[in-house]
């Protein structure tokens, strides 16, 4: 068996961004939670710090249902362990109903 391969992307970072879509408490407290949650939050944790690294915009994009990941609630808020750098942006997604509404 043979090493896997690192591909490399050499994308321009002014022409990228990095989008974390519903990372949000209720979805890894819910009875079903997000599959092997700890790897994801530890695969986002590294995304994340790369696309800083390489200046690379930061967007996170949080669902607002009106049932059950109300904004502003305790369990629509992003993933304790991933915390929102000042300058990450924010985009509120309204269940089914586009268009976005931009938070910060």
């Amino acid at each position: 068996m043979s090493a896997k391969k690192q591909i490399s992307n050499p994308g321009d970072p002014r022409k990228t961004a990095l989008l974390i879509i519903d990372v949000q408490r209720e979805m890894f407290e819910k009875s079903t939670p997000v599959y092997q949650a700890d790897q994801l939050i530890a695969n986002i944790l590294d995304l994340v710090e790369r696309a800083h690294q390489a200046q690379a915009p930061v967007v996170y994009i949080q669902l607002d249902s009106k049932n059950y990941l109300v904004k502003g609630s305790e369990r629509w808020q992003i993933h304790p362990k991933v915390a929102l750098k000042p300058e990450d942006g924010q985009v509120l997604k309204e269940y089914g109903n586009p268009p976005f509404s931009i938070i910060h």
